[in-house]
């Protein structure tokens, strides 16, 4: 979808659909096909169906999506104006001999869909902890799972925000909690991102590209709930983040720093026979920056984190924040004893870093 997501209803196959209209669109419906036609009964010759069928759909304000568009054409209806008057959309499946179908659960989007921070959020997840997969019969399968109360429920909102008030199945697989989402929701996404599967898919362009930062906090938010960790035992003080796609983990890298939180090198690791990539977030500015800027959903990552930054451990700082706090004091004129006392750290560790930004040559005068 480019750098951008616009999701028109001219987007989705036409034949998949049904399609139910606003009370409004269909009155305007009947006055076009009774100018242009006469009688439903005349235009159903001009399309690929029964008049019998024609007036049962009329009945219902409800169309395959096809003849839908096909209608509009006929009666030289901006099919734009017909997406904004969609109320509901079901998608269905042919039976063997193509002599019935099955339709979904219902969805209420306003068309066009845009890209907004929930939407990030859902594809993360999916990306993560959910999984979205298309069997032969053309059914999509759209799972969240999670242990965590507090996503599961967000997840659930932020579909409901994106996609309207639809029904979402709850369940339970081996003690975690999962969400289920209709079909229709699986194709749209589909569209918007071609690749579903964890170890190969990529952030979309279009969210690594957004100018809106809450859509990438989004995204992060979601891919730390479910793949993070708050790593809380003294000195150790740090959020991991890890995955089996490096690529997928480069991204999120990339899209961390542009928040001025800086992280770790990624690194390698095999856990029990399978490759997974990792990188850390340490130090107090960043742990700072990172739950000011993104934070946590998951409760007990929340807290963790929470509890690692309100410790009364002496807070610490990354070699590289070291480094720049001992050389902004120096230009606010603090002399080394001055700085000790304001990072809370000995002259010799000061001395040390004094000495590597000399080596740099950050500094040269004579301190």
């Amino acid at each position: 979808m480019g750098a951008c997501v616009n999701i028109k209803i001219t987007d989705l196959s036409p034949d998949r659909f049904f399609v139910r209209v606003s009370e409004d669109f269909e009155e305007k419906l009947d006055k076009a096909v009774i100018r242009n036609y006469s009688s439903y009964r005349k235009l159903a010759n001009h399309l690929a169906a029964w008049s019998g069928s024609l007036y049962a759909w009329r009945r219902k304000r409800t169309y395959p999506l096809s003849i839908l568009t096909e209608i509009c054409r006929l009666c030289d209806i901006n099919l734009e104006e017909m997406q904004s008057e969609v109320i509901e959309l079901k998608s269905h499946v042919y039976g063997k001999g193509n002599t019935g179908n099955v339709k979904s659960k219902s969805i209420y989007p306003r068309f066009p869909i845009k890209l907004t921070p929930e939407l990030s959020s859902i594809i993360a997840h999916l990306f993560c902890d959910g999984s979205l997969s298309i069997e032969k019969r053309g059914y999509f399968h759209l799972h969240y799972y999670n242990t965590d109360r507090n996503l599961l429920d967000e997840f659930k909102k932020n579909a409901r925000k994106t996609f309207g008030n639809l029904a979402i199945y709850e369940s339970k697989n081996k003690g975690v909690g999962f969400v289920a989402l209709p079909t229709p929701v699986g194709i749209i996404l589909s569209i918007a991102v071609k690749d579903f599967n964890s170890r190969t898919c990529e952030i979309p362009e279009f969210i690594r590209n957004s100018e809106d930062l809450d859509v990438k906090k989004a995204f992060i938010r979601a891919f730390a709930d479910d793949e993070g960790s708050v790593l809380f035992n003294p000195p150790v003080r740090q959020i991991e983040l890890s995955c089996s796609n490096r690529n997928l983990l480069s991204g999120l890298k990339e899209m961390i720093n542009e928040l001025e939180i800086r992280s770790d090198e990624i690194k390698h690791k095999n856990q029990r026979g399978f490759d997974f990539y990792y990188f850390y977030i340490r130090g107090y500015t960043n742990l700072k920056l990172f739950k000011e800027k993104i934070g946590f959903t998951h409760s007990s990552k929340g807290f963790k984190l929470n509890a690692l930054l309100t410790s009364k451990q002496r807070i610490s700082y990354g070699r590289k924040e070291s480094k720049e706090l001992v050389l902004n004091a120096l230009k606010e004129g603090k002399n080394r004893k001055e700085i000790s006392i304001k990072l809370n750290r000995s002259l010799n560790t000061i001395d040390y870093h004094i000495h590597l930004l000399k080596k740099s040559g950050a500094i040269k005068e004579k301190l």
